[in-house]
């Protein structure tokens, strides 16, 4: 299952070799990373005159690999049989980080000293950060993850970017966004010509720069460019401490509690404390979800004062208590 890509004369090859990508596929990775991702080396097929880019896709077992949706993707063999010197991304899911494979993180390491490039989409940074191969690095993941990593990897603080290149290492939040992550990459080799010829081909829009931000404007998602509103949701939606308060919002903002309550009743349709208390109740949700931490340390991680509590208010939101929840 190669998938070749090649390249027109006109375009600046800045290097004549034949590029070499390995995609790595883990159990739960995305399906639609993996596709974007594909596509776009695919894209530069459409110009072509001499082979440039060429693809192997690969398990650490060689065995074929259960995507998001539970269905197996075929691999070509094993990534632990070829090269180190091939330039190694990886496709995974949260759930992955409990049992990395560690013949995988050896083999990312030594891929890693080749001295080429490599790199992850959506959440999988945390398998180079399990290879300790990231550590030290500017790297993003999906902005839904953040509060999982946060408990994970502590020592680490990933970026809100829709991609991330640090030196030869490239990490994008996933899903479309891949798309422009391996634009970057190929505009690296053959100049940015070639990256807009690329993105026309997929009928992206022009590629997106390294510094664009994953989510949408606190003014879009709402509706309002109301300066006080959007202040106050910008720290809501950067606290990943869980204390945040009504307290804290009053003292830090120009603005009175009644200001406060109508601004969230007009835009988010509940009062600002149910608003503080579902964001903790989701991120509870994930953290059940994608760790093994108990009941008590998440009701603690999300700011809950006790367990009781914690527990009651996740049977009102979501209709069963955490340890149902996780079955």
């Amino acid at each position: 299952m190669k998938h070749d890509c090649r390249t027109r004369g006109d375009y600046c090859v800045l290097e004549t070799r034949s590029v070499h990508f390995a995609f790595v596929l883990c159990s739960g990775f995305s399906l639609l990373d993996l596709a974007t991702a594909i596509s776009t080396l695919n894209a530069s097929t459409r110009a072509v005159e001499k082979d440039l880019f060429f693809l192997t896709i690969t398990s650490v077992d060689g065995q074929s690999v259960p995507c998001s949706n539970g269905v197996p993707y075929p691999v070509e063999g094993s990534c632990l049989d070829l090269d180190p010197k091939t330039r190694a991304f990886v496709f995974a899911d949260l759930d992955y980080f409990k049992n990395i494979d560690p013949r995988l993180c050896a083999w990312l390491r030594k891929s890693a000293h080749s001295g080429l490039e490599m790199g992850s989409f959506g959440t999988d940074a945390g398998v180079l950060l399990k290879a300790g191969i990231l550590l030290g690095r500017r790297f993003t993941i999906h902005w839904g993850a953040h509060a999982v990593f946060a408990e994970r990897f502590p020592e680490v603080l990933p970026l809100q970017n829709l991609f991330e290149v640090d030196g030869r290492f490239y990490t994008s939040a996933g899903g479309l966004y891949s798309a422009d992550m391996m634009i970057e990459l190929l505009t690296s080799h053959m100049g940015q010509t070639f990256g807009v010829r690329i993105a026309d081909h997929i009928l992206g829009s022009t590629p997106r720069t390294i510094d664009t931000l994953q989510r949408q404007s606190t003014a879009l998602r709402y509706g309002t460019r109301n300066p006080a509103f959007l202040a106050i949701m910008g720290e809501i939606d950067a606290d990943e401490s869980g204390e945040l308060s009504i307290e804290c919002l009053l003292e830090r903002h120009p603005i009175s509690r009644r200001q406060l309550e109508r601004l969230f009743n007009q835009y988010c349709g509940i009062s600002p404390t149910r608003y503080l208390k579902s964001v903790r109740l989701e991120w509870a949700r994930k953290l059940l979800e994608q760790t093994n931490m108990s009941i008590i340390d998440v009701s603690v991680a999300v700011g809950f004062s006790s367990a009781a509590n914690f527990s009651n208010s996740f049977l009102r939101k979501f209709g069963c208590r955490p340890k149902n929840y996780r079955g």
